[in-house]
């Protein structure tokens, strides 16, 4: 599954190619002690081993294909027109924050079309320097080759997929740890409030209880400027997820419970999606995916 916000046309696309991607593993969990990890299946006992084959665990669950994915192996998600333009106008602007980037670039593919600056941002060392060998072009920096030719062809840029990866390259100021327990997710440095941030497959992994994950939507919110936006996406229902043979927990969310804790936040919902998107059992037992859009409220 390869799920992520297609700025420029508004469209959540899924691949067969990719479908481990939906997962917030090895790319998108910021649990408290690393993002490859493994946690005992149970909320009272959030403990954390970190797992010392990173970047094989990376490797093994983003294989890289022999050539692009098809794109009849490609299906738009339901209202696949609804995110980001809708309801909340043409996402865009000066800076995109990235909480909870993981190793992977995909989902920022088109993101670059639109903002001026991005700052990507992870809990773990493993992940930030993956992240920083491919912006560097550094050996053995993973080859998003397949992926980039893809957003490009739904672009109708097939051929410049290149200049997409430098334009990428280019627009990445910062890769900066982030931790969304703090109040200030990236803290020890302080940035000035974004136009808009991200979170894809983060937060339900990152949190063990409701509380924090209401606290964490607060914090991650705390980072855009009043009329900017807060993007969002997450898994529903999910209590575990596997990364090879390492066990995660995951927090059981509702849509009900996503929507509170944003309007929580200060944040006025312009458009949420929910769509039955249920994981095979082997790797983790989510049943649907929400995605939405909000906007950031003015002080009064």
């Amino acid at each position: 599954m390869l799920s992520a916000p297609l700025w420029s046309q508004g469209q959540y696309v899924k691949s067969a190619t990719c479908h481990v991607n939906t997962l917030p593993s090895v790319h998108h969990c910021q649990v408290p002690c690393g993002s490859l990890g493994s946690s005992k299946h149970t909320k009272k006992n959030y403990t954390i081993r970190t797992v010392q084959s990173h970047e094989a665990a990376i490797r093994s669950k983003h294989p890289q294909p022999a050539q692009p994915p098809d794109r009849s192996e490609c299906l738009p998600c339901q209202g696949h027109d609804a995110l980001p333009r809708s309801n909340a106008g043409d996402v865009k602007g000066d800076t995109l924050i990235d909480i909870g980037s993981g190793p992977t670039i995909y989902h920022l593919l088109s993101a670059c079309e639109k903002f001026n600056e991005i700052i990507i941002s992870d809990y773990t060392d493993g992940n930030r320097q993956e992240l920083e060998k491919w912006l560097k072009k550094e050996p053995g920096a993973f080859d998003w080759t397949p992926a980039v030719k893809y957003v490009c062809e739904l672009e109708g840029q097939r051929e410049k997929w290149a200049e997409k990866e430098e334009k990428l390259r280019k627009k990445v100021k910062q890769v900066l740890k982030c931790d969304v327990r703090k109040p200030n997710p990236l803290a020890p440095v302080t940035l000035p409030a974004a136009d808009c941030l991200l979170s894809m497959l983060c937060l339900e992994a990152a949190c063990k209880d409701l509380g924090t994950f209401r606290a964490a939507v607060k914090n991650i919110s705390s980072l855009v400027k009043p009329g900017g936006h807060l993007v969002l996406n997450t898994v529903l229902k999910g209590t575990y997820y596997l990364v090879g043979q390492h066990n995660f927990s995951c927090l059981g969310l509702d849509r009900e419970s996503v929507e509170a804790a944003v309007r929580d936040a200060g944040c006025i919902i312009e458009h949420i999606q929910e769509a039955p998107e249920p994981a095979p059992g082997s790797i983790s037992d989510y049943t649907d995916l929400v995605s939405l859009v909000a906007r950031k409220q003015h002080a009064a």
